[in-house]
């Protein structure tokens, strides 16, 4: 029987290692990716990303501006998300549309003033508050909206209201 030098045995020994930590590695990204995904929307990439509190101010900048609002965190809007980023991308269109982050609304007060200072009608907070929006402003006020539980929106919706208020041709 012939003798295998001790030189292959390193060689498999370091390759295996070496395999191993590229294993390690690749779960490592995947895994951290998956975190990020879960709790960031993939239309801040995309779209310009504003605050509840420079909302106001970025409304006087840009009276007409298209606001999607929704949480980063609700994992039954994502695919939706992700329908909406290739639209806005198809379209580009992503300078009139801003992205509202409702899991980082700081201010309690956030939907009052915001209800009471840009919508001509009135809606109640709830409506507004923990659901997935889009909001169409027209000379700084918003003229119409989308207002639907996470798993209700769909993309036929949004197309149809960007179309009416000529955000797509």
């Amino acid at each position: 029987m012939r003798e295998v030098p001790v030189k292959n045995y390193v060689l498999y020994t370091i390759v295996g290692i070496v395999s191993l930590l590229v294993v390690f590695y690749i779960a490592h990204l995947y895994n951290t990716n998956k975190e990020y995904r879960q709790n960031n929307s993939v239309l801040s990439l995309v779209v310009f990303e504003v605050k509840d509190n420079e909302l106001e101010s970025y409304l006087v900048e840009n009276p007409n501006i298209v606001i999607y609002m929704a949480s980063s965190k609700d994992m039954d809007v994502k695919p939706f998300e992700d329908k909406f980023n290739n639209y806005i991308k198809d379209q580009q269109i992503s300078k009139e549309i801003v992205y509202l982050d409702t899991s980082k609304v700081s201010d309690k007060g956030f939907y009052k003033k915001t209800i009471k200072k840009f919508f001509d009608k009135d809606i109640s907070i709830s409506n507004l508050a923990n659901k997935t929006s889009l909001l169409i402003v027209k000379d700084g006020r918003v003229v119409d909206y989308i207002n639907k539980n996470s798993s209700n929106i769909n993309i036929e919706q949004v197309e149809y209201v960007l179309k009416k208020y000529e955000v797509v041709r």
